[in-house]
């Protein structure tokens, strides 16, 4: 069984790795995904009943990985900075910074009380689906109220800049 694993392993690693790299251009993310690959292979080998080549069976896996980590990466949830969302890198030990955020919680209490929420909890973390849970909105009320939330805080930011 090990020769036949090391036969499967050499003769697809650099194929699988390569396959892997023409999704993503990064080579140490290729590796990782094909070792996955043929861990998986290993696991799944009792299971393999030899209606398609090993190619073929390897590329499957492979291609399950690849959306496996696409999924992964979506549900990836991104935080948000006071910099991120002024676009306008700023020294958080800087005397200004905390004036600025500030600045900002005054304009977004401004805002109704969803749109607050909204704010917050996408500020912390949260996914769209969880604060449209939260809110009783739909998921793309979420991200709509977001993004002008978002938009309108750049563009008063913009605004006092100018000043």
């Amino acid at each position: 069984m090990k020769t036949i694993l090391e036969k499967l392993f050499c003769t697809y690693w650099k194929e699988i790795c390569m396959y892997f790299y023409g999704l993503c251009p990064d080579m140490t993310l290729s590796e990782d995904l094909s070792s996955e690959v043929f861990l998986e292979a290993i696991r799944s080998i009792p299971s393999f009943q030899g209606n398609s080549s090993v190619r073929t069976w390897l590329y499957g896996i492979a291609r399950n990985r690849w959306y496996l980590y696409l999924r992964k990466k979506k549900t990836q949830i991104q935080t948000y900075s006071l910099n991120d969302l002024l676009n306008d890198p700023m020294d958080p030990n800087t005397e200004e910074y905390p004036y600025v955020q500030e600045w900002m919680e005054h304009l977004v209490s401004q805002e109704n009380q969803t749109a607050q929420k909204v704010f917050h909890m996408r500020m912390d973390g949260y996914s769209f689906y969880e604060i449209s849970v939260a809110c009783n909105i739909t998921e793309n009320s979420a991200r709509v109220i977001w993004h002008r939330i978002k938009t309108k805080l750049q563009q008063q930011y913009r605004k006092e800049e100018t000043l």
